[in-house]
């Protein structure tokens, strides 16, 4: 029996999850969730956005999985926070097929021998395969998705450091799950984010954002010309 999420400010992307081929999931996010007022289930859970965004999203290995309720008292902070979306969509979504390499590097120690022309190689170990995710791209043709493609720039800066301030100072960026393409090719894979590049171009037409929590995002406008609001970040349309 599919379970409805709640909306988020009537967050609705336009990018059906059951065809998103990527994704990236931090083992924190149910820390994250509980913290934007998420309620803790530890069952198995099917899920779909309401309006038809998503479907049969399980979790069948039994981890702890949070989602909010529409009467849960902190809902609001769900409103506010600017990885929001994120936890809405259970991790991070590459809406559009990315550019995937993986890379491995097997290493072996040459043996010579006397009287021997060629040398032996004995195996010293693998190094830690490489997966490299290129020409990511999230879109900000509707509120929604500029919404997400903010949040998704928020990700990575706030994924890329430790924790610092009150509570858990010192903590580690969260290690993540990455799946793509099925069970055979990239499966809930431990990783490690390294590193994480991106532009503004100069060359393309560019959006205005409002600011989670703000009146200006409840009314759910972007704004196209700019102006002296401080409310709004911009980000390339396409």
């Amino acid at each position: 029996m599919a379970e409805q999420q709640p909306q988020i400010d009537n967050f609705k992307p336009s990018f059906a999850l059951e065809h998103v081929a990527a994704r990236l999931e931090p083992f924190d996010l149910l820390r994250l969730g509980l913290r934007l007022g998420g309620a803790d289930r530890r069952s198995d859970v099917s899920e779909s956005i309401q309006g038809g965004a998503a479907s049969n999203i399980t979790t069948t290995d039994g981890r702890a999985a949070a989602r909010s309720s529409p009467a849960n008292s902190q809902l609001n902070a769900l409103n506010t926070h600017a990885l929001a979306p994120i936890f809405a969509t259970n991790g991070l979504v590459f809406p559009y097929n990315p550019t995937i390499s993986e890379g491995i590097s097997v290493k072996y120690d040459a043996l010579e021998l006397t009287h021997t022309n060629e040398s032996y190689h004995v195996y010293r170990g693998t190094d830690n395969v490489r997966i490299n995710i290129g020409d990511a791209k999230w879109t900000c043709d509707t509120f929604d998705n500029a919404v997400y493609a903010l949040s998704a720039l928020h990700f990575f800066r706030t994924y890329s450091h430790m924790d610092f301030g009150a509570g858990r100072s010192g903590r580690p960026p969260s290690p993540m799950w990455f799946s793509a393409y099925g069970n055979y090719a990239f499966h809930r894979v431990p990783v490690l984010m390294e590193k994480a590049d991106w532009s503004f171009p100069a060359d393309v037409d560019y959006v205005g954002i409002p600011e989670f929590g703000t009146p200006e995002y409840r009314q759910r406008v972007l704004k196209y010309e700019r102006d002296d609001s401080n409310q709004y970040t911009w980000l390339p349309m396409i």
